[in-house]
């Protein structure tokens, strides 16, 4: 029996006005997951996608106008540096600002998931961060195990529009893993790829038990955005029998760009006490939660 734990966080740019800030909201909400239910080795605590991207607005003014005017500040106050790897590696602006800030973002994020599994001994999907390798940047999530090293990390395979538009590259699919765990084999499908049965039945192929969705929403969450998002996680697990899919959402806003969600915990029907396919769902689409349950 694994405990597994989904964290709704909700984003604010105060979160990421600098390393320290972030890390100590990172362990605030482990430290309320383990309150919940006890974080253990066999524990996955799994966080909301993109949860470490906005480290790249470290700085940035807090009262900026929308997410654009903000990164123009930031591109403005390191143009020596972006200007830099623009030249040397032909980048485009975006691009070249991610690299010149990169070593900060990438401590800031490894840090403090590296310290939440460390401190409770338990494995931990850390949602997931723009990640440059060589000319591409691809929306990756990583694993630590409970001595704090990472002990995998995983590529979203199918991107949303606004990711294509920020020059996101398409992992391959065959860069897919599974994962051994003390809560069972896990498998990362990096929000939209759960949705896609070229991603799931490679993981189930690969002996995945339980599937983890980080995601984020930058949408309204009504009732039949919903009634759509049945076809992540919760379809994967009745199609492929996963023991149990563990979807983390992220909510709250930066700047102009919010984000709504209800985080659930899934399992196959016949195994779910009222024959939904639910174990636990978050009480709100956009409050900060921890989603427990056992599976």
């Amino acid at each position: 029996m694994a405990r597994l734990y989904a964290v709704q966080a909700r984003l604010s740019i105060e979160h990421y006005s600098d390393p320290r800030s972030f890390r100590e909201w990172v362990e605030a909400l482990a430290a309320a997951a383990d309150e919940a239910g006890g974080l253990s080795r066999d524990s996955l605590l799994v966080y909301p996608e993109d949860i470490g991207t906005f480290l790249l607005l470290a700085g940035a003014d807090p009262h900026a106008r929308s997410l654009e005017e903000a990164l123009r500040g930031l591109l403005a106050r390191h143009l020596p540096a972006v200007a830099l790897h623009m030249a040397l590696r032909l980048l485009p602006p975006l691009k070249a600002y991610l690299r010149a800030r990169w070593k900060l973002v990438w401590q800031a994020y490894r840090d403090a998931f590296s310290a939440v599994a460390a401190a409770y001994k338990t494995n931990v999907v850390a949602g997931s961060i723009l990640e440059p390798r060589g000319r591409k940047v691809y929306n990756t999530s990583y694993l630590f195990a409970p001595d704090g090293r990472i002990a995998g990390r995983q590529s979203k395979v199918h991107l949303i529009d606004m990711e294509e538009r920020l020059g996101v590259s398409p992992a391959p699919l065959g860069q897919l893993r599974v994962y051994e765990t003390g809560a069972g084999r896990v498998g990362i499908a990096v929000c939209l790829d759960a949705f896609k049965e070229d991603v799931v039945s490679r993981l189930a192929r690969l002996g995945a038990d339980i599937l983890a969705q980080p995601s984020a929403n930058p949408e309204p969450w009504t009732p039949s955005l919903e009634e759509e998002w049945r076809r992540g996680a919760w379809l994967a697990v009745q199609r492929h029998r996963f023991r149990a899919g563990v979807n983390p959402m992220a909510v709250g806003r930066i700047y102009d760009l919010a984000f709504e969600g209800v985080s659930s915990i899934v399992a196959p029907r016949g195994s779910t006490p009222d024959g939904t396919g639910y174990l636990a769902k978050a009480k709100t689409k956009d409050g900060e939660e921890i989603v427990y349950a056992e599976a």
